[in-house]
This record gives C-alpha cells, sequence and structure tokens, in this order.
C-alpha cells in the first residue's frame, strides 16, 4: 500500500512543481482565488508559501525568504521527509531521528 502510494504521489508531486514553475502565482491568474484574500484583502499562508516556491523553483532566495520564511526553512526536511518515506517502501530503512532529531522538531 505505501509503495502505490508513493509511486502515485511522485508523479503527482512533480506536475505540481512543473505547473507552479511556468505559472506565476497572482490574482486572477491560472491559480483558483483564494477564500480569505477575497474576503479580506490579506493574503492568507498558503498564498505566501504558494508565491514563495514559485521564486524558490526559479532561483530568487531573497523573494522567496520574503513571502514565506517558514516554507524556506522546512523545503529541506519535506524533502528529507518524502525521501526516507520513499526509501522505506523499497524496504531501506532511516533512522528518523537522524533526519528528524526531536530538539530540532522544538526549536522550529
Amino acid at each position: 500500500r505505501d509503495r502505490t502510494v508513493f509511486l502515485f504521489s511522485s508523479p503527482a508531486i512533480l506536475l505540481v512543481i512543473v505547473c507552479l514553475y511556468f505559472h506565476e502565482p497572482h490574482p486572477g491568474g491560472f491559480y483558483p482565488p483564494c477564500l480569505l484574500h477575497e474576503i479580506s484583502g490579506l493574503y492568507c499562508p498558503g498564498c505566501g508559501a504558494t508565491r514563495a516556491f514559485h521564486e524558490l523553483l526559479h532561483l530568487r532566495i531573497s523573494a522567496s525568504i520574503d513571502y514565506n520564511l517558514l516554507l524556506f526553512i522546512l523545503i529541506p526536511f519535506l524533502i528529507g521527509w518524502y525521501l526516507s518515506y520513499g526509501l522505506s517502501t523499497v524496504g531501506k530503512r532511516l533512522n528518523p531521528t537522524v533526519l528528524f532529531h526531536p530538539a530540532l522538531l522544538k526549536a522550529l
């Protein structure tokens, strides 16, 4: 079951990354409107994360940090978690405390 989830989620994640690379997130564009922004005029953390990830894909680090610093910090951990999950589906186990030491998680 885990292997199937990993095999189907990988192309979906890649498709989202390619789509985000080629379509800049801005109001009235390719993406659906943000309900919070429509009602209040404020951008939600998801809006900032989408913009930050788009900027990161284009290697504009400072713009990415300006949009959402937390996403910029969490990306390496999300990649590490996904790779350890993928390796566990083929029988190789990583010690999760190597990637996610409890003290590091508390600090984040």
